[in-house]
């Protein structure tokens, strides 16, 4: 996960950083590109992969977490 510094933070940490109890993180959807965590499903996207005005191409996604 990148933040808006462009500092980068293993997976683990920031669940530990947001307080996400242990028994939940593994049921917890992401979407990557490759190593890369692109968005934490219900929780945060990654600040290198949001759209900016000096974004060329947008890929949309969206999931529905009733079904």
């Amino acid at each position: 996960i990148v933040n808006d510094k462009g500092e980068s933070q293993k997976l683990k940490k920031y669940f530990v950083n947001e307080k996400i109890p242990s028994d939940i993180r593994d049921n917890i959807k992401l979407i990557c590109d490759g190593a890369h965590v692109m968005w934490v499903i219900g929780y945060r996207m990654s600040y290198g992969y949001k759209v900016t005005d000096r974004t060329r191409r947008v890929i949309e996604i969206s999931y529905d977490c009733e079904g």
